[in-house]
């Protein structure tokens, strides 16, 4: 049969899942990412003010302002960071194996060695790495999308102008900023995405060992 866990299914199912959340949950994104644009003095105290004045300045598909953007980055940023997971945890059940062909303490019954937690968080440090330098740019369009039109202090700017879609908002970026503007805020997105990466798997693989481990002490 075919192994859920090997990398191509990995990616299919890293991207179902990605595109599934991010539809739930993005009105939320949105409210976020205003809030935090918005400098000071604020324009909005709380969600509740910035969904109210999104809804009235923009109605309610302002909620969801830059969400096709968002599964253009999210579907092959889930589909990547699963992908180069599954990868990276691949080579790492492999790369134990003892010279004398025995299996080694450890290991499992089929000679592949088991992981530990640390080698499972490292595993998902580089897989929100590799993710997160590959989807930047889409994630600096996404934010540009979410903050159109947002009123604020003149300190931080001129306001944010509004797109009409992917191909106008790309193109305005790389005329006005150059390359250099799809990748700002690198650094603070994989001192992010990285560290979250590697906890949630970590955390995942754990849960699984420990769910198995019922399982077999019930039988």
């Amino acid at each position: 049969g075919r192994d859920p866990t090997a990398p191509p299914w990995a990616f299919l199912g890293g991207a179902i899942a990605g595109a599934s959340a991010t539809v739930c949950t993005y009105p939320f994104d949105v409210m976020r990412t205003v809030l935090a644009a918005q400098g000071s003095p604020r324009v909005y105290d709380s969600l509740a003010q910035a969904a109210a004045g999104i809804v009235r300045d923009r109605g309610v598909a302002g909620l969801y302002a830059g969400c096709g953007v968002t599964l253009i980055e999210i579907v092959p940023a889930s589909a990547i960071q699963f992908g180069a997971y599954a990868a990276l945890r691949n080579l790492a059940t492999r790369g134990g194996a003892s010279g004398d062909g025995e299996i080694e303490s450890g290991k499992s019954s089929g000679g592949e060695r088991r992981i530990d937690p640390a080698t499972n968080a490292a595993c998902g440090f580089g897989a929100g790495t590799v993710a997160r330098l590959i989807i930047h740019p889409l994630d600096v369009v996404k934010k540009r999308f979410q903050v159109a039109g947002l009123a604020r202090s003149l300190r931080y700017g001129e306001r944010v102008g509004a797109y009409a879609n992917f191909a106008s908002a790309f193109g305005a970026i790389l005329k006005k900023e150059g390359v250099a503007g799809f990748y700002k805020g690198l650094l603070p997105g994989v001192i992010k995405s990285a560290p979250a990466s590697a906890i949630t798997f970590a955390v995942y693989e754990a849960t699984m060992v420990a769910l198995s481990a019922m399982n077999a002490g019930e039988r």
